[in-house]
């Protein structure tokens, strides 16, 4: 990790989990029997975890409940799921400082565009972005006690990227460790491209106490 910056496993307080494109290259499951929905899903799941993302809250399918189930064992890899359960078509909304995607068919995995679409085009400081996406969103999940942030006690949700995203906020996109709940997942093989990181931490509010 000495080459990495490490930072609190992201967080997406609202994603589509179970959309995805079908068999006909269109977002829709039609024709799919239950089965074969739920390995789409658990496809969705998997490249959220692979690309930094430790929990999600899907906005919602009963298919959600038997994957949550099967992350939650340990059995299939995958963010800390938590789930509607059935579809919600009206919310309150959600403070535009706390990240959330709305992720669908083809987007999840790619979750930190959003991120980096903030700061390089919204004009949003990397450390709000990146906090809205860690210490704020676990807050708004109810969770600021367990995620969100590295501390003693916490589940140990952590991810290494290459860069430091306080200059460079696409270095989000390029993780190259991550830990859920003290379980290592370890992606990428390749060394860093980076040699400016030196294990620095996003300390202040976003990271360690």
């Amino acid at each position: 990790m000495s080459r990495l910056t490490l930072l609190p496993g992201l967080i997406d307080t609202h994603v589509h989990i179970a959309n995805h494109f079908g068999r006909n290259g269109r977002a829709t499951s039609e024709g799919e029997g239950p089965e074969e929905s739920i390995l789409y899903e658990a496809e969705s799941a998997y490249s959220m975890l692979l690309n930094g993302f430790t929990t999600a809250q899907s906005i919602g399918s009963r298919l959600d409940v038997p994957l949550r189930a099967a992350i939650s064992r340990g059995v299939l890899p995958g963010p800390r799921l938590l789930t509607s359960i059935a579809p919600i078509n009206e919310t309150t909304g959600t403070p535009d400082q706390i990240m959330g995607t709305d992720a669908g068919a083809g987007a999840h995995g790619q979750n930190a565009r959003e991120i980096v679409y903030r700061v390089q085009t919204g004009g949003q400081s990397a450390m709000e972005a990146i906090t809205g996406a860690t210490s704020l969103a676990a807050e708004a999940l109810g969770l600021k006690e367990t995620i969100g942030a590295i501390a003693p006690g916490f589940e140990g949700d952590l991810i290494g990227v290459d860069g430091d995203p306080l200059t460079d906020i696409t270095a989000l996109r390029r993780v190259v460790f991550a830990m859920k709940g003290g379980k290592e997942h370890e992606f990428r093989v390749e060394r860093p491209r980076s040699h400016e990181s030196t294990g620095r931490r996003l300390c202040q509010s976003v990271a360690c106490s």
